[in-house]
């Protein structure tokens, strides 16, 4: 399902040949065993390991996994077939960006709804241990390591994006969301986490 994707480097279309994306200049891009892409350059990161290290994923799975955030999950899954029923031509299809996916958690319980059918979903974050933790979680959607500044797709690429406790980039929101897209946000508020503080 890795497909429509841009080459991070110049920007030309990637194609899928054997295990690699290539785009006409040469660029190549490996996949992983567990078929995710990084399509991260050297010269887009900050530091040598950007993004959640090894153990924060690990924490932030077995936490999720104890299904204490299921409700969000649910309430994610009412808002987006509510938005899909308000569109002008109703349709149960959506090609959905989750933008800071983490482990993937909150992506894979949206593939497993009937409201609507996920035709191309893309779950992406700027750590290589998360998306290695996603791209186990479930084998049916696309992985990428990249970053929210710089979306390595085209224009009106996603129906959707989701940004769940991550970093919005508004520009390039705008930029891969179709013309009668939507976005859902969710952020911590001011007494998130307050018993450990």
């Amino acid at each position: 399902m890795l497909n429509d994707l841009l080459c991070p480097l110049d920007g030309d279309p990637l194609s899928l040949k054997d295990a690699s994306l290539i785009c006409q200049n040469g660029h190549s891009f490996d996949l992983a065993k567990t078929g995710y892409a990084n399509l991260l350059p050297v010269q887009n990161k900050k530091s040598k390991d950007p993004g959640d290290s090894k153990a924060m994923v690990a924490s932030r799975q077995s936490f999720l996994n104890s299904q204490a955030y299921q409700a969000i999950a649910v309430k994610l899954d009412e808002i987006i077939k509510q938005q899909l029923n308000l569109a002008p031509e109703s349709t149960n299809e959506l090609r959905l960006l989750d933008a800071g996916c983490g482990e993937g958690y909150y992506l894979s319980h949206l593939e497993m709804n009937k409201n609507y059918d996920l035709i191309s979903s893309v779950g992406l974050d700027i750590s290589k241990w998360a998306i290695t933790a996603a791209s186990k979680r479930s084998k049916s959607l696309s992985w990428l390591v990249a970053s929210n500044a710089h979306l390595p797709m085209p224009e009106n690429r996603f129906d959707a994006i989701l940004c769940l406790f991550g970093f919005p980039v508004w520009s390039e929101f705008e930029r891969v969301l179709s013309e009668q897209g939507f976005i859902i946000i969710a952020n911590s508020g001011a007494d998130h986490l307050i018993e450990l503080r």
